[in-house]
């Protein structure tokens, strides 16, 4: 999908420096988002992130750190999940990942 000008992009504040600077969070207004849709949303998210853990540590696929931080925010946000396997299981491919990446355990 590709923004434009005049587009409408939901975002949340999450910061407002000493200078007046305001920092904004996308991701977080996503992740608000997915817990107000209820626990089928927040399964679905889960199953997202699985499905992207799984592809990154089988083919050995780096993601960017915001990324995997942005993965365990949503994994910390799913406490309501219709289904808590995908929370665990998420939480397990996020530490499989995290071990590769350090140098403690293989990727993939």
């Amino acid at each position: 999908m590709e923004t434009c000008v005049g587009d409408e992009i939901r975002v949340k504040v999450i910061l407002i420096d000493d200078t007046g600077r305001i920092k904004l969070s996308r991701k977080q207004a996503l992740r608000e988002q997915v817990v107000r849709g209820g626990p089928d949303a927040i399964d679905i998210a889960l199953a997202d992130k699985i499905a992207s853990l799984r592809h990154a540590l089988t083919t050995d696929t780096p993601l960017a750190k915001r990324k995997v931080a942005h993965y365990g925010m949503t994994v910390a946000m799913s406490a309501d999940a219709r289904h808590p396997d995908l929370a665990r299981q998420a939480e397990a491919l996020l530490a499989a990942y995290s071990a590769g990446r350090d140098g403690s355990a293989p990727v993939g």
